[in-house]
């Protein structure tokens, strides 16, 4: 197995670059009440100098990383999960755009993540497969959850956490746990991993 240095991308890198300015007094009138979690407003956080922070961060993680080799026999595949493209007004974006961001990443799967709504079905409707040599697999952001069921679960009902695990597990379906940030002491019991980082985290 290998693991291979790679150059680390950030909104923040992008945003630095078009001089993005916000009043102090917009950044007082956002602040209120904070998530567990949470020592910054969404605000705060996508201002130039905690943004340039967090680059030069991830920069210095890049600078330490190396290869290294076992003898497992296992491949390393570069993957991102919590990925969002054409569900919601807020999230933006094609899957078309999130194909050709994937190429320039090397990015290797692509694990998606639709807010769920409407009569549109997150299996069904999504891409699930190869395009252009990457892997697609459908989910959603659900329930606490980043769920990626084997097949088609609309339509389906559950009276509790518990049983919503077992219904995305039904034929070899995966689960974690996502915005760990918001939730300091929740059970993992049944869960195939948790979500460690997304960009609604605070950096210290």
């Amino acid at each position: 197995m290998k693991a291979v240095s790679f150059p680390l991308m950030s909104a923040g890198a992008a945003l630095i670059g078009t001089g993005l300015l916000i009043h102090a007094g917009t950044l007082r009138a956002a602040r209120g009440p904070l998530g567990p979690g949470r020592k910054y407003t969404t605000v705060e956080r996508m201002q130039s100098g905690r943004l340039r922070a967090v680059h030069d961060d991830r920069t210095k993680i890049e600078r330490t990383r190396h290869e290294v080799a076992d003898k497992t026999g296992y491949t390393d595949y570069r993957a991102v999960m919590h990925v969002h493209a054409s569900d919601s007004q807020h999230t933006g974006g094609t899957r078309a755009e999130l194909l050709a961001a994937a190429h320039k990443a090397r990015v290797d799967i692509v694990m998606l993540n639709d807010h769920i709504g409407g009569d549109r079905d997150f299996i069904a409707d999504s891409w699930r497969g190869f395009r252009e040599g990457i892997l697609f697999i459908p989910g959603a952001e659900s329930e606490g959850f980043l769920a990626y069921p084997s097949s088609s679960i609309k339509g389906r009902k559950w009276s509790s956490r518990e049983e919503y695990i077992q219904i995305i597990k039904e034929r070899g379906g995966n689960i974690f746990l996502s915005h760990v940030e918001e939730k300091l002491d929740w059970p993992v019991q049944g869960l195939d991993g948790i979500e460690i980082y997304n960009n609604h985290t605070d950096e210290g």
